[in-house]
């Protein structure tokens, strides 16, 4: 049980904080696919990285896990910066920050074997898709670059 909540605290710091920091009230923090697409890959990471004995392969997983969690947010974090017409070098260095910080935080967390991800996963899938009957201003695809070209 701890080991999920290590991955939702990584997860919501790679995914959130670049929408704090560049608040506006008429942008929405949770941006569907992204964010679920990073809770994915932190859980199987902490998988993997159990299961690897040498320390070579594991500085191998961690560098390919950083590499896709760091572009996953920085494409999540550009569709931001664009809507908010922001251009500055220092937002576009958020997501590696953030993304190193979650992957340290998960250093610690043990395991989760296959089964609890799969739960996890379609269990947040089917919650997700049961409040989208309530509140459809959370779709879980959104294209927000596309809303610029109209």
């Amino acid at each position: 049980m701890k080991s999920i909540l290590f991955v939702i605290v990584a997860s919501a710091l790679i995914s959130i904080v670049p929408f704090l920091i560049t608040f506006d009230p008429e942008c929405v923090p949770f941006r569907g696919i992204m964010i679920y697409s990073i809770f994915a890959i932190l859980m199987l990471f902490t998988n993997i990285k159990e299961r690897l004995q040498n320390k070579k392969k594991k500085a191998i997983a961690f560098a390919i896990t950083y590499i896709l969690v760091a572009t996953i947010s920085c494409i999540d974090s550009q569709a931001i910066y664009t809507l908010l017409k922001i251009d500055s070098i220092l937002y576009d260095l958020i997501p590696f920050v953030t993304t190193a910080i979650g992957l340290l935080i998960l250093k610690d967390a043990k395991a989760i074997p296959i089964r609890h991800i799969n739960l996890a996963l379609f269990s947040t899938l089917f919650l997700h898709l049961a409040m989208s009957n309530t509140d459809i201003a959370q779709p879980i695809l959104t294209f927000t670059l596309i809303g610029l070209i109209h």
